[in-house]
């Protein structure tokens, strides 16, 4: 698949990145006196500072037009599968409106407000161009997307490693990819869990609202609450049954509730602590008064939600860090999807001959106390002739 990437004159890339990256730009329109130009085209940066140091006014500009926009989408959703155009920040033009308008009579054109202006446009422009550099997109799904990653197909290119989660049978798929070693994956991602640490002051709505939060997603999920207070875990209980019966998919979180849901009342968060490190969780909320005073004593969880802002759904959608997490306890032992699953690392070695020779009579020890003489040969061989 082919992508275009299109900015506007505002986003102050130089012209060398314009071409590096093969970036669209469009201008804005300069106004100086009764006179218009197209910002970047006919006039620039040191003819605007001459008219002004010359005693003429200062510039106006005006945004991009709506035909300008059509005129310019048109021309490159016939050529590429993708164009995505980033604008100067609505908060300062409406070329974002504009292009928004524009946009709606393509299906492959996609309008994205940079929030920013100047270089920090230019920023977002260059990362999405680095993004689009992407050699291949393949639309596929499921346990049979895996098996031609795996293998390769005539139009699925054979792949070294196979990232991210899904449902019970791209799981399987992988487990089975990995088995049989036509390739590495990064986990199994089991059911999704939630476990809670919960002190006496926190909302029994928000708490139940969290737990089903992944209740919903299979009937194999779990949800756990360890709370400090009595009283509020029978609060959270009730309102999880409000809540279940409000649900479009009650059934599922129901099933999950039932076979795997637990609120458990502790005497400490400390205990609390050492609870959510013997079950790893691969996600953690601390909805405590403190909760940077209890981050310290977790150490075992996929992702820690901090605080009574800061709900599950949060990492699901908006927050950033990586989402693909460990399950079912490999959090005791494995991390989030992250950098390190796309790096490989190879160990490099070098001995001169008399390095070589200064440890020969070692390496050949240790070959043949294992037993292995061809071993211990390949260093001998080498020391034939020597004094």
């Amino acid at each position: 698949m082919t992508y275009q990437i299109i900015s506007d004159s505002t986003c102050d890339l130089s012209p060398e990145q314009v071409k590096k990256y093969n970036i669209h730009l469009m201008p804005l329109y300069v106004q100086l006196g009764d006179k218009t130009f197209r910002d970047g085209v006919d006039i620039h940066p040191d003819d605007i500072y001459a008219h002004v140091a010359a005693g003429g006014d200062l510039a106006a500009t005006a945004a991009v037009n709506l035909a300008d926009y059509v005129q310019v989408f048109s021309e490159y959703s016939r050529k590429a599968d993708f164009v995505i155009h980033v604008t100067i920040s609505s908060d300062f033009s409406c070329c974002y409106q504009n292009a928004c308008l524009a946009a709606q009579e393509f299906d492959n054109v996609y309008v994205v407000d940079s929030e920013n202006l100047s270089s920090g446009q230019g920023l977002l422009v260059v990362a999405a161009a680095k993004l689009a550099g992407v050699r291949t997109v393949v639309r596929a799904g499921g346990a049979q997307a895996i098996a031609a990653l795996a293998f390769g197909t005539q139009t699925v290119p054979k792949v070294d490693k196979i990232v991210g989660p899904g449902n019970i049978y791209v799981a399987t798929a992988k487990q089975l990819c990995y088995a049989r070693g036509p390739c590495d994956i990064d986990m199994i991602a089991g059911p999704s869990e939630i476990m809670i640490i919960s002190d006496a002051n926190s909302n029994p709505v928000h708490l139940a609202a969290d737990l089903l939060s992944q209740a919903e997603h299979d009937r194999l999920s779990s949800a756990g609450l360890a709370v400090t207070d009595a009283s509020l875990a029978r609060k959270v209980a009730a309102e999880v049954e409000r809540q279940l019966k409000l649900l479009p998919r009650e059934e599922i979180a129901r099933t999950s509730i039932e076979q795997n849901g637990r609120i458990l009342v502790v005497d400490s968060l400390e205990t609390a602590a050492r609870l959510a490190d013997e079950i790893a969780p691969e996600h953690l909320e601390l909805c405590v008064d403190d909760p940077f005073g209890l981050l310290p004593m977790v150490h075992n969880a996929g992702s820690v939600f901090v605080g009574r802002s800061c709900p599950e759904p949060l990492g699901d959608y908006l927050a950033g860090p990586n989402h693909t997490l460990p399950t079912s306890g490999t959090a005791r032992y494995s991390s989030p999807l992250g950098v390190d699953d796309f790096c490989r690392r190879s160990s490099y070695l070098y001995y001169t001959p008399a390095a070589l020779e200064k440890v020969s009579e070692d390496v050949m020890r240790f070959a043949r106390r294992e037993g292995l003489d061809a071993h211990a040969n390949a260093v001998a061989v080498r020391m034939e002739g020597r004094s």
